[in-house]
Parts: C-alpha cells; sequence; structure tokens
C-alpha cells in the first residue's frame, strides 16, 4: 500500500521444493535441488540449481534467471525511453553473460554482469510540433497534408506549395519513412521529422536533386484525415481547392 506519498507494488511468488528424495537433507548430496516457482495467474516454471551445484543441467537455474532479469529489465527500461523520445526501436537482441566467483564455503557472487544489446532502429527522428487530434492515421486513412522537403543544408526539395496546395496521401503511396511518420500524425497537427535515405529510397539510387547522403527532413501539417479514405483523395483535394 501507498506509505507516506510514496507509489508502491507488490509482487508474490510461491515456491515449493520437490527435491526430498526420503531422508530430507541429512547429506548434502543426498537430496534434489528441483523446485517450482508458482505465481498466480502464470505459468508455472520449474527450477534447479546449477550443475557444479548438483543441480539439473536441463532446467533454469537462478543465476540463469538472474542473468535474463538484468537484461530484461534493460530491454524494457530502454524501449520506454525510445517511446518516450520518438525513437523507434523495430529490432532488440541482448547476448547477456555474467561471471559467477565461487566462494570457499561452497557457494558463488556474481562478480559481473555484462549486456551486450544490439538495438536496430528506423532511423526516424520525430517531433510534434504542434498536437492534433483524435487518433492518429492507419493505413487505411487518407489525409491531406502540407509539407516542405528539404536537405541537409537547407534546400527545398519538393513542397505541397510547388503542387498547388496540400496533397492527398495514403501511406502506401509514400517512402517507408513518410508512412511511418504518418502513423504518429492527428488531423491539425504539425510535425517535423528527419529520416535517413535508406528510409525513402532503401538501396536504390537517390533520385536527381536530392545530394548524396543528405537527410531528408519534412514539415508537415495534416489538414484533413479521411477514415478508409484512398477513394476520397481526390475528392478531398478537390474541396481544398474550390475553397481556395
Amino acid at each position: 500500500m501507498p506509505t507516506s506519498g510514496k507509489k508502491t507494488h507488490d509482487y508474490k511468488a510461491r515456491l515449493v521444493w520437490d527435491g526430498n528424495l526420503g531422508s530430507g537433507t541429512t547429506s548434502y548430496s543426498g537430496y534434489g535441488r528441483k523446485y517450482r516457482l508458482q505465481i498466480d495467474g502464470k505459468p508455472e516454471l520449474v527450477g534447479s540449481a546449477d550443475p557444479m551445484f548438483r543441480g539439473d543441467a536441463n532446467i533454469y537455474n537462478p543465476e540463469d534467471l538472474f542473468v535474463a532479469a538484468l537484461s530484461s529489465c534493460h530491454l524494457l527500461s530502454y524501449l520506454a525511453l525510445c517511446a518516450r523520445t520518438k525513437i523507434n526501436v523495430v529490432a532488440y537482441e541482448d547476448n547477456a553473460s555474467g561471471t559467477l566467483l565461487l566462494t570457499p564455503n561452497g557457494g558463488g557472487v556474481f562478480e559481473s554482469v555484462t549486456l551486450r544489446p544490439i538495438v536496430t532502429a528506423s532511423g526516424l527522428q520525430f517531433r510534434t510540433v504542434k498536437s492534433g487530434t483524435g487518433e492518429p492515421i492507419t493505413r487505411a486513412d487518407a489525409a491531406l497534408l502540407d509539407y516542405i522537403l528539404t536537405t541537409d543544408d537547407g534546400t527545398v526539395i519538393d513542397s505541397s506549395e510547388s503542387h498547388n496546395g496540400p496533397q492527398p496521401f495514403t501511406m502506401d503511396q509514400v517512402y517507408p519513412g513518410f508512412a511511418e511518420a504518418m502513423s504518429k500524425m492527428q488531423e491539425g497537427g504539425e510535425y517535423r521529422f528527419t529520416m535517413p535515405q535508406r528510409l525513402a529510397f532503401g538501396t536504390n539510387p537517390a533520385p536527381p536533386g536530392f545530394p548524396k547522403n543528405s537527410g531528408l527532413t519534412f514539415e508537415v501539417r495534416v489538414r484533413k484525415i479521411a477514415r478508409g479514405g484512398a477513394a476520397m483523395m481526390q475528392q478531398m483535394q478537390a474541396q481544398q481547392q474550390q475553397q481556395g
């Protein structure tokens, strides 16, 4: 329960030892190391000691789980941080390892645990300039957008103004990086995002006019979202042109 204004969360686990072979712990070699970990609502986990402590090599041991717990805590904290700072992680793998220092009394203490995360981020850097309203754009939607595309040196490569005003798009019509950005946009919102050229052109060479190795920066305003509206794109554009 919360005390002194602090927020807490309780965890409970039940551990059942199944290693009594008939004579209990009358001798170090005379009992089994197998146990069951039970947590309400979750699958039961069977564990044992490490083989060096006479355990079963085919079952998780506390040392395995300790290293795994550190690795998974880092994973979840890292993903949360990336989500809050608008960094899109698309893959994460960690090859964690630990070194146990054996002690004279037959036990051991961890000397070190090393995490080796391999993180793949999409490369999209996304920022909300002005929040919109409603649900973000989905792949089934069409959106009417004002946009300006510039390179790293500020050169304007393309813009909706050069096409006589706001342009309708669906996610299937745009660069993969742009589609990823669209999935974060709401109607009425304004956004700025930068992507490497690989998120636009993949392994293909950049079209003429795009400096080699330059990032692509978009400034976008979402005029309108038509839900399920790929077929409505032309209608949206015509209405916008009529409104001047």
